[in-house]
């Protein structure tokens, strides 16, 4: 089992990873879910070629989701600041020492 997946399996059951082509390592894209989120979306394939991952793609993967897929949204639609990675590294550190627990702005 992965790190990043035994990392998000105590909060996310379902989850579908899509590596970059011919890396088992190099995340291009995270879908996490409580349910079931396989048959609805696409191969792996079609979102691992991405030379880059953005925003548009995921979007688009979205909205063509079916009537009876759960409800997804984009994490950046949610926040009300992307965090920097510089940002990210120094909470992790400090989370991971118990020094302090996560907070994340959510918009309203």
């Amino acid at each position: 089992m992965s790190q990043i997946v035994s990392a998000i399996l105590p909060w996310f059951k379902y989850h579908k990873i899509y590596y970059r082509e011919k890396s088992g390592t190099y995340v291009h894209y995270l879908f996490l879910s409580k349910s079931d989120l396989e048959p609805h979306l696409p191969s792996s394939r079609s979102l691992s070629r991405d030379k880059e991952p953005n925003q548009r793609t995921v979007v688009r993967v979205l909205d063509q989701m079916s009537q009876t897929a759960p409800r997804l949204r984009l994490f950046a639609s949610l926040v009300e600041e992307m965090p920097k990675q510089k940002s990210i590294i120094a909470d992790l550190a400090l989370f991971t020492a118990g020094v302090e627990t996560p907070k994340i702005k959510v918009k309203p």
